[in-house]
């Protein structure tokens, strides 16, 4: 038995105290990180009346030739035919490759299998076919998409004229060049202090000289979005996860004499904890984002509603604020009595928008600016409100696909209990207005003696409700939202239940915990009293004047 095999078997006898290290499983045989080449395959397919089989061998040699000048060592290139499942070398070809069309992950090796077949990092499928333009028999379409084997993922097709043969292989090498996405690997900084945002990257073949400095993966200011790659006991692939609302800056290279040529970034996540030490079955990769000039349609769904091919409910009417910054002065709370705030710096205005009918906002590549300041296309934060209430602020990279889907918490259940409040105060409104009229209905009818109709108007002023039979209410219509909020999980909104009965029973509390009815009857008293007095004092200057 090798020794391969004794150190797999001991692992399973002793229940899995031990676990090998998944890079050690993944990476066996293969060279370090630094000095390790992406294996990459490109396919070249053309329509045979758009491209003889000698025009295809020219483009794909020309094509070979370009790709060494742009990244060197940096690639192991092959070519092969394309998938099976291109049914037409044209961008609707292209458009229905399904990630099943590619190959399946890596198998770790066994002691029959030692040398398993590794499939390609990147696979580029490129096609040359007519264009739609008949004055032009010389214009040609070229189209490439992207399948990236790390992240079990196709990319978007990209599409670019070319004028003649000998342009469709540098077109195809521009766009190939454009939609290569090289990986990072991503460690926290030992002994950070807390809160830091500060990680160290270590770009793949960063030791491998580089032919093209456009494609430099060790160039400062990429926006990388962060993902994460899972692995069974045995090395094998178990499962991919994005890392949501997750983005790190890269920074310069920290030793230049350090063979690793490790970098420094900065994470921007809505996330407490987005880069943290993961176990040894995983590992936390980066990938740079390619923006497009059209930007994002984003679409705003509800939460959970979604999934199996079937869409998200819209949210409806929600007001998005893109802006270049994560807190605006308007998120602060209001100063405090005697408090005094310096004038907030000049910032730029943020843009707004407000979701359609299906959920939807355009997001630009660039967030807002200075009117003097030039745009510059990087990441913006979306702060989303539902009503006046502000959901959170998300940090948001747009271009890397046309159409989005940001799934936010339904805030139906507060503004169902914000419209159950309102008519609540609106009662109590009125009873506030009926204290007032019955009121001085008692007390006019005191003054005129009609003593009958003021009890009758103190007996009305008894029946109407008081504080204490809002405040249950209000705990009522609280408690059940609360409970319908955490059985889905939303505690945003179950902690939002909350504050909002606590003001709404601090409104009942000042403006119906005084005793109307006992004041209007001390004051019927005392009229009452007067009047009996009055009578009385009327009486008997009546009798003296009787005696004269």
């Amino acid at each position: 038995m090798s020794l391969k095999s004794f150190v797999a078997a001991t692992f399973v006898l002793l229940g899995g105290l031990w676990a090998p290290d998944s890079s050690w499983a993944q990476d066996e045989g293969l060279p370090d990180w630094e000095r390790r080449p992406y294996q990459v395959r490109v396919s070249l397919a053309a329509d045979a009346r758009t491209l003889s089989p000698l025009q295809l061998a020219s483009v794909r040699e020309d094509l070979a030739d370009l790709l060494w000048r742009t990244f060197g060592e940096h690639w192991t290139i092959s070519f092969a035919p394309p998938p099976a499942a291109l049914n037409r070398a044209d961008a609707v070809g292209l458009n229905r490759l399904q990630p099943d069309d590619f190959p399946a992950p890596a198998v770790p090796p066994t002691e029959e299998e030692p040398n398993p077949v590794r499939p390609p990092d990147r696979w580029f499928v490129a096609t040359v076919a007519a264009s739609s333009d008949l004055t032009d028999p010389d214009r040609l379409t070229v189209a490439v998409r992207e399948w990236d084997g790390t992240r079990r993922a196709l990319g978007p097709v990209r599409t670019a004229a070319a004028t003649g043969v000998p342009a469709a292989a540098q077109t195809a090498g521009r766009l190939i060049r454009d939609l290569f996405h090289p990986e990072y690997r991503v460690s926290p900084v030992i002994d950070a202090p807390v809160g830091s945002t500060e990680v160290r990257l270590a770009a793949r073949a960063a030791a491998l000289p580089v032919r093209d400095p456009a494609v430099d993966p060790l160039a400062p200011g990429p926006l990388l979005s962060v993902f994460l790659r899972l692995y069974n006991r045995d090395g094998s692939f178990r499962d991919l996860r994005e890392t949501p609302y997750t983005f790190i800056r890269v920074g310069p290279v920290l030793d230049e004499e350090d063979p690793l040529r490790m970098q420094s970034g900065e994470v921007i996540s809505a996330l407490r904890s987005a880069v943290g030490r993961t176990r040894g079955r995983t590992q936390t990769l980066a990938r740079p984002i390619h923006q497009d000039p059209g930007g994002t349609t984003l679409r705003l769904v509800a939460r959970g509603t979604g999934g199996g091919g079937v869409e998200g409910s819209p949210l409806v009417g929600y007001r998005v604020l893109l802006a270049d910054r994560r807190s605006l002065p308007s998120d602060l709370p209001p100063p405090k009595d005697g408090e005094e705030r310096p004038e907030p710096e000049p910032y730029p205005e943020p843009f707004s928008d407000v979701s359609d009918r299906g959920g939807r906002i355009e997001v630009p590549i660039a967030p807002p600016v200075m009117p003097d300041e030039e745009p510059t296309p990087g990441l913006m934060w979306l702060h989303v409100y539902s009503g006046k209430a502000k959901l959170g602020a998300l940090p948001y990279v747009a271009g890397e696909v046309p159409s989005d889907t940001l799934e936010l918490d339904d805030d139906a259940l507060r503004l169902g209990l914000e419209g159950e409040y309102a008519l609540l105060a609106g009662e109590m409104l009125e009873v506030v207005a009926s204290r007032a009229v019955l009121t001085a209905r008692a007390k006019k009818a005191a003054k005129d003696k009609d003593y009958t109709a003021a009890e009758k108007r103190l007996e009305e002023l008894a029946e109407l409700p008081r504080a204490v039979s809002f405040q249950r209410r209000i705990d009522a219509l609280a408690a059940g939202v609360r409970a319908e909020a955490l059985e889905s999980g939303d505690r945003l909104t179950a902690a939002r239940t909350g504050k909002l009965a606590a003001k709404m029973r601090e409104l009942a509390e000042a403006y119906l915990s005084s005793d109307p009815l006992a004041a209007a009857k001390e004051q019927v008293s005392e009229l009452k009293a007067l009047a009996e007095e009055v009578e009385e004092r009327e009486r008997r200057a009546a009798g003296r004047r009787g005696q004269r």
